[in-house]
């Protein structure tokens, strides 16, 4: 006779030696009388790829996300995973009185999440939430109303009646195209429409989030300058650890490498969300390998 599953659960954790990009997702089950584990259902497999990309998104943003938030975004990855994951593999299943452990190795396209979570808001929302008005037009208000409420969560916006963007969504129940959006920022405007709310409103903020200018409300632009390598090998060494920094650094690109009297200078044009977090990590990483650094802010054009 074998015990009923009872749940699934996925336990967060990623070993020291993976690389980046990579997430570990625990999936633990309840066993057979043997202990072997074979009495247990499959796991859903659409929700440990969506549990491995969960991780990685939290670990490219900013800032953290608040359980509602991880819930949401869960929520839509749970649909969009394979969109982010590169490959994964089933690692060795453990056993324990009444359980049994498996170990599962996600490996996740950092760009292309990250290039989402920026369209979606994620990335720029994570120091609290932006206010925009709406205008939701629908025969079900409380139903469509709670779904609004979800996106928002995701998004990070807050429908305040005033100030920032405006939103109107209009349910349009004759015709198989269902929701119809338009948003209004300034004088500029984006429509969409579709069968489903999720697609429209993740279309309309990503042609807001999508605008230089408001990226520039988060996003630092600043010049950063590091000498005392002794080859340009180090210069391109630590180009490398930038573009890896993902929470710290939007983007960084080399702009060029000086030859100087004792040792070599590199200068980067680098776009941050969090210039003191920053700072703190070229204070830490610099001052130890015996290396200077200024950083100001970039000129404008």
């Amino acid at each position: 006779m074998f015990f009923r599953v009872f749940c699934i659960l996925f336990l967060i954790g990623a070993g020291s030696s993976l690389w980046a990009g990579e997430q570990i997702v625990q999936v633990v089950v309840q066993s057979d009388q043997n202990g072997t584990g074979q009495g247990s259902k499959a796991p859903d497999m659409q929700m440990v790829l969506a549990r491995g990309v969960l991780q990685e998104a939290v670990e490219l943003l900013p800032g953290t996300l608040s359980a509602a938030r991880k819930e949401a975004l869960l929520s839509v990855l749970s649909t969009r995973a394979d969109e982010y994951v590169l490959s994964y593999s089933r690692g060795k299943a453990e056993t324990s009185p009444g359980f049994t452990s498996t170990s599962w190795r996600i490996a996740v396209n950092e760009k292309g999440l990250k290039e989402a979570l920026k369209s979606w808001g994620i990335y720029f929302t994570t120091g609290g939430p932006w206010p925009y008005a709406l205008d939701l037009r629908t025969p079900s208000p409380q139903k469509d109303r709670r779904a609004v409420d979800r996106l928002e969560i995701l998004t990070g916006v807050q429908s305040q009646g005033a100030g920032g963007p405006s939103l109107v969504l209009d349910r349009m129940t004759e015709q198989t195209e269902a929701w119809k959006g338009k948003l209004e920022a300034g004088d500029r405007s984006w429509s969409r429409s579709g069968s489903d709310l999720e697609e429209v409103w993740l279309g309309l903020w990503a042609d807001y989030f999508g605008l230089q200018e408001v990226q520039a409300r988060v996003l630092d632009d600043l010049i950063l300058e590091v000498k005392g390598w002794s080859t340009v090998t180090g210069v391109q060494g630590f180009d490398r650890i930038l573009s890896k920094k993902s929470a710290l650094v939007e983007r960084a690109v080399l702009k060029k490498s000086d030859l100087l009297v004792t040792s070599v200078q590199g200068t980067w044009s680098i776009h941050t969300p969090d210039r003191r977090a920053l700072k703190r990590f070229l204070d830490d990483y610099l001052s130890s390998r015996g290396l200077g650094y200024s950083i100001r802010a970039a000129a404008k054009e």
